[in-house]
């Protein structure tokens, strides 16, 4: 027969119950007791409450902001400058550079990632690095040079953007076929030099004037090939 103290029973100085209520009872008033020793530690103790009272709660900083007006604010200027000042001038510059090396939001921590960057320059297109920092670091992971733009892409974004000057389409006389190409092709909103040489290059090599001239230029064949 269980009984107190006999078998099955609780035994004198046996604190374990296996009761839930019981054991959450107990777990809650230890952790009190454990808060209760924190918290008048926190109290009692000046070292520790001015080492953890500027953490929690913050300390009083002056605050005395500077930055260079073109070089911090000028990637954050209107698509469309307006007006002829410094700012306005290296705001368009910019934008434009932006644009021609993929239309990236602009930001001086954003950092291309190397392998993409490496793919869009094999490709013919350009990239736009934020700072000489990043190209550098780019350049590094990616293991390779990325070079400065050409001269004819610098031109184009100094006398587009910012002197207004460009060359647009010119008329082309009928059975000029590479000067129709050519018009059609600077109408597009997507054009650069690149693409321009390379449809240039296609188009030349499907004219008849051209494949004779190519063929005319090849050697002449040899041996079993050449015609008596």
């Amino acid at each position: 027969m269980g009984g107190r103290g006999g078998r099955g029973g609780r035994r004198r100085g046996d604190d374990s119950d296996d009761r839930p209520n019981r054991r959450n009872d107990r777990a809650n008033k230890a952790d009190e007791d454990s808060y209760k020793r924190f918290a008048a530690k926190d109290s009692e103790d000046p070292d520790y409450d001015a080492w953890t009272e500027p953490l929690e709660c913050g300390t009083v900083q002056s605050y005395n902001p500077s930055f260079d007006l073109i070089k911090d604010l000028a990637g954050y200027a209107p698509a469309i400058a307006s007006s002829t000042t410094p700012l306005a001038q290296h705001a368009t510059a910019l934008t434009q550079t932006r644009i021609l090396g993929g239309g990236r939001a602009y930001s001086p921590d954003d950092i291309p990632w190397p392998a993409d960057a490496k793919k869009q320059y094999t490709e013919g297109h350009g990239v736009f690095f934020p700072s000489e920092e990043v190209k550098k670091f780019v350049s590094r992971r990616a293991e390779m040079e990325f070079k400065a733009p050409p001269a004819e892409t610098k031109s184009a974004i100094l006398d587009a953007a910012l002197l207004g000057k460009y060359e647009g389409p010119k008329f082309a006389q009928p059975g000029d076929h590479l000067g129709s190409v050519k018009s059609y092709v600077k109408r597009e909103g997507t054009w650069n030099a690149e693409a321009e040489r390379r449809i240039e290059a296609k188009i030349k090599s499907l004219l008849p004037a051209q494949q004779a001239a190519a063929a005319a230029a090849r050697p002449a064949p040899k041996g079993k090939d050449a015609k008596a």
